[in-house]
């Protein structure tokens, strides 16, 4: 499954219910034919601009599909994580990360 697909499962499944924890989205991902790790989970999450709120998992709807956009790759060498964003955009894109509030 590539990534933007993965994202667009991730999305769906936050709107039509409440995910509580990475673990329970993890596990319906994997019900989907999607096996992900927690790693690539919290930089899906962050790059969709998901937020951990009392209820569960939200999508600010406001920001997301401009955040997807801003967004241009995502690397990691296991302990490292470089994002690469559109000329000008880092700081936007830091700023959710930061409000994403991911353990």
């Amino acid at each position: 499954m590539t990534p933007a697909k993965r994202r667009e499962l991730i999305r769906e499944l936050i709107a039509s219910r409440t995910i509580e924890t990475q673990s329970d989205l993890r596990v319906l991902l994997h019900s989907r034919g999607c096996a992900v790790t927690q790693a690539t989970l919290s930089r899906d999450l962050a790059s969709l601009g998901a937020r951990r709120t009392a209820r569960g998992y939200e999508l600010d709807e406001r920001s997301t599909p401009l955040l997807a956009e801003l967004v241009r790759s995502i690397d990691d060498n296991g302990s490292l994580v470089v994002v690469h964003t559109a000329p000008g955009a880092a700081s936007a894109v830091a700023l959710a990360i930061d409000r994403a509030r991911l353990p």
